[in-house]
């Protein structure tokens, strides 16, 4: 079984893992202010964030341990810290990681490679 994913609907997906993120960050900044020792709440988005992020990464075989997928979103902030070098291949070609559409282009190549 293959999981096919358009570019329009990864970078909709990446979109949204961003967007939770910042709500996430929003809300814990929140409950630290209201609840300052929250043991209560179990605010908790991982299950279905994990799963999606599972989801993703298979089907672009990307669920190694240098994941590309994971250093776009959390090391370059979804592209925002980019500049060019970077990222590189072990031959010193320069990754373009600057949105989620570059990123999308360079996983269908290895893919493709």
């Amino acid at each position: 079984m293959t999981i096919d994913i358009t570019k329009d609907m990864f970078i909709s997906i990446m979109n949204d893992i961003k967007t939770q993120i910042l709500i996430d960050r929003k809300c814990h900044d929140a409950f630290s202010i209201i609840l300052p020792n929250d043991y209560v709440t179990g605010y908790d988005y991982s299950i279905i964030y994990n799963s999606y992020m599972n989801l993703i990464k298979k089907a672009f075989n990307d669920n190694h341990r240098d994941s590309w997928i994971d250093y776009f979103m959390y090391e370059l902030n979804f592209g925002e810290k980019y500049y060019d070098g970077c990222a590189k291949m072990n031959n010193g070609t320069i990754i373009n990681l600057s949105s989620a559409s570059t990123l999308y282009d360079y996983l269908i190549q290895q893919n493709v490679s």
